[in-house]
């Protein structure tokens, strides 16, 4: 305050040098003085403005963190969850080549099974058609 009306003063005297009226340079000081005040007015409200958008962008900036953290644990979430499912994908197409092997076993038995009945078959229309052919044996072997 003090440096504004050492200005005033001397814009006072400068004006009263320049041939200005008394009343004149007064009113023409209080104008000045009126101005300043305003300015300085506008500086404040220009500072507090100014530590408003540095208040709001310093908390922009932790909620950016947060998300960004946050989006980082849900990422690990979701890859662990898909680890999971891979594991669990890989236990059951094992279960079934388990069970592939068991029917390829089981496939393996039925042919072989089938294969016997049809040896057997064969052997049962065969052999009793060789016994009535050979006229020398009497129990029907040969």
């Amino acid at each position: 305050m003090i440096p504004t009306m050492m200005n005033t003063h001397k814009a006072f005297k400068a004006l009263q040098q320049a041939g200005v009226a008394d009343h004149q340079a007064e009113v023409m000081v209080d104008i000045f003085a009126e101005m300043q005040q305003e300015n300085s007015l506008t500086k404040t409200h220009l500072s507090q403005a100014m530590e408003g958008v540095m208040r709001a962008k310093h908390t922009t900036a932790q909620r950016v963190d947060k998300l960004a953290q946050s989006l980082g644990h849900f990422e690990n979430e979701v890859r662990h969850t898909f680890k999971a499912i891979e594991l669990r994908f890989d236990n059951v197409d094992e279960q079934f080549r388990q069970i592939d092997k068991r029917f390829e076993k089981v496939d393996e038995r039925l042919v072989m099974a089938m294969a016997s009945a049809f040896v057997l078959s064969a052997a049962k229309y065969i052999l009793p058609v060789s016994r009535a052919a050979s006229p020398g044996c009497a129990s029907g072997l040969t």
